[in-house]
Parts: C-alpha cells; sequence; structure tokens
C-alpha cells in the first residue's frame, strides 16, 4: 500500500498524478489530500470515491493529528510533496519501518542570466515562471544571479513583463492568482 500525502498548491493535479502512479505500478493507495485546501480535497474524495475500485484506493480526511497517525503505520511507499520541514517528519516516520519515501520538496531554484541572452524574452520567462500558481510552485525563481553589465536593462524587462502580465496593479489584476492563506501569504 503506498500513502500519498499530497499539498495544497497544485492539490488535484498532484495529488491525481500520485494516486495514478500507484495504481498503475500495482498498488492500493491510501490518499491524504491537504486540509489546506478543503474544497480541493473534499473534490478528489467525491472523484476516488465514485471511480476508483475502494477496496484498493481510499481517502483519509483530516489534518496534523491524521497524518500523524498514518505515519505510524507500515507502508509499502510514501510519497510527500511539501516543505522541507513536514519531508523531515515524514522520512523519521517512514526509518521506523524502513519504508521507502519520495520526497517532492520545494526549494531554492536561482536563475543565472548571461550577457549574451535575448533580456525581454528571459524577463517573460522569468517573470511568468515566478508568478506562476502565484509563486506558490516549487520551481519558482527565488533569486536571479545576473552578470553586472545587463543588471540594470535585465530589472527594466521584469518591470515591463510583469505590468504586460497583470497591469500597472498586479494586486488588482483578475489575472494574478492569490495565496491560499494568510499564513502561506505572510511566510
Amino acid at each position: 500500500v503506498v500513502l500519498v500525502l499530497s499539498p495544497w498548491n497544485y492539490p488535484i493535479n498532484l495529488s491525481l498524478l500520485c494516486v495514478l502512479t500507484s495504481i498503475v505500478a500495482g498498488n492500493c493507495t491510501l490518499i491524504k489530500p491537504s486540509e489546506v485546501a478543503p474544497r480541493s480535497a473534499e473534490v478528489i474524495e467525491t472523484i476516488i470515491t465514485k471511480y476508483l475500485d475502494n477496496e484498493c484506493c481510499q481517502v483519509v480526511q483530516g489534518a496534523v493529528p491524521e497524518t500523524t497517525a498514518l505515519l505510524r503505520l507500515r507502508f509499502d511507499h510514501i510519497m510527500y510533496t511539501g516543505n522541507g520541514a513536514v519531508g523531515r517528519i515524514v522520512a523519521t516516520a517512514a526509518a521506523k519501518h524502513l519504508t521507502p519515501v519520495t520526497l517532492e520538496l520545494g526549494g531554492k531554484s536561482p536563475v543565472y542570466v548571461d550577457k549574451s541572452c535575448n533580456l525581454k524574452i528571459t524577463a517573460k520567462r522569468i517573470m511568468g515562471t515566478k508568478t506562476l500558481n502565484n509563486g506558490q510552485t516549487c520551481i519558482a525563481p527565488d533569486h536571479i544571479l545576473v552578470h553586472k553589465s545587463v543588471e540594470k536593462e535585465l530589472c527594466k524587462e521584469l518591470q515591463s513583463a510583469l505590468a504586460e502580465f497583470f497591469g500597472k496593479d498586479p494586486s488588482s489584476s483578475e489575472s494574478y492568482g492569490r495565496v491560499i492563506n494568510e499564513r502561506h501569504f505572510d511566510r
């Protein structure tokens, strides 16, 4: 049995992708959707319950207490997508049973901009990736390393790309995503 601890960002996509890969590999699957995205967790449970064999695939709803209880159990594999702090908890719990773990953890994603690149295209790509899902993506660029000779021009192009995507005031743009809750906004 594979335990899938799914994230709050991309909750449907990342949850069902892990379930799919587990089932395709011939495993029964227990999925614990993120409590941070409760409506998505309800949709996941509805889909799993309605369309999959419930003797093979089940959903457990809950928060930290339920996740903690699940991590006390023995699984054949655990898949976790999320942050490093919880990843350490998952890995520690899995180690007690020598359970293999797949950890997909958010990290620092630097971007290097060389003086020879097309700065307009580069700025659009950086800004597009940084603002995808409001930056709540594990591969969102966290910082830019840029050759000093093109630094000012890159900054200008980044501002231009942001304005092109979301207007002069991104906070009022209907196209700009919102952070899921205040705690995630504050970090």
